[in-house]
């Protein structure tokens, strides 16, 4: 999926080279790649940077991973009664479902 941004400002944890992103996964892969790689990460709305990571920490109420979108689910049964996930489903450790589309209700849009 493609996401009409500035290069590298939406890339998920990982660096930029030639405007496109790279991971650290990539980088332990092939060490060379990432000798020109750098962090081009601009955290907006208050949100703090983690050069070392490349990561930005969202201020409440905004997500991404440059912290430019307002912070929300993106399924209608979150939360719902009865429904599909619960906010129960939130602490479970292998339940993305509900940590991706439930991002509001689970409380985890500053962690991307």
């Amino acid at each position: 999926m493609y996401i009409i941004a500035k290069p590298c400002s939406q890339c998920s944890n990982a660096l930029c080279r030639n405007n496109l992103c790279v991971s650290h996964e990539q980088c332990k892969k092939n060490p060379k790649v990432c000798e020109t790689a750098k962090c081009n990460l601009k955290c907006q709305n208050c949100g703090l940077l983690d050069k070392k990571a490349c990561k930005c920490t969202c201020a409440d109420g905004w997500d991404s991973p440059d912290c430019s979108r307002v912070c929300k689910d993106d399924h209608q049964r979150c939360g719902m009664n009865p429904g599909f996930p619960t906010k129960a489903s939130c602490s479970l450790n292998n339940f993305a479902i509900a940590k991706k589309y439930c991002r509001k209700m689970c409380r985890s849009c500053s962690e991307y």
